[in-house]
């Protein structure tokens, strides 16, 4: 579980961070393009029973990483 405060909004968030900590190179191409593709795909989402994409970071040198509001009894 992470923190996360929006910048427009006063208030920090639980969230949680999805991210790929593969160690070989050849198969961490087809990770980062299958996380990619998750966010993608949630960023469509449009459900109140489906959690939605709150952002994506991908810093240089670092893996991607997907942020979703935090479940505190869920998967």
């Amino acid at each position: 579980m992470h923190t996360y405060t929006d910048e427009g909004d006063r208030e920090s968030k639980r969230v949680a961070v999805k991210t790929i900590w593969n160690l070989f190179p050849e198969k961490a191409l087809n990770d980062i393009s299958d996380i990619l593709r998750e966010a993608y795909i949630m960023s469509e989402f449009d459900h109140v029973n489906v959690l939605n994409l709150m952002a994506i970071t991908w810093e240089q040198g670092e893996p991607p990483a997907v942020v979703t509001p935090y479940m505190g009894k869920g998967s």
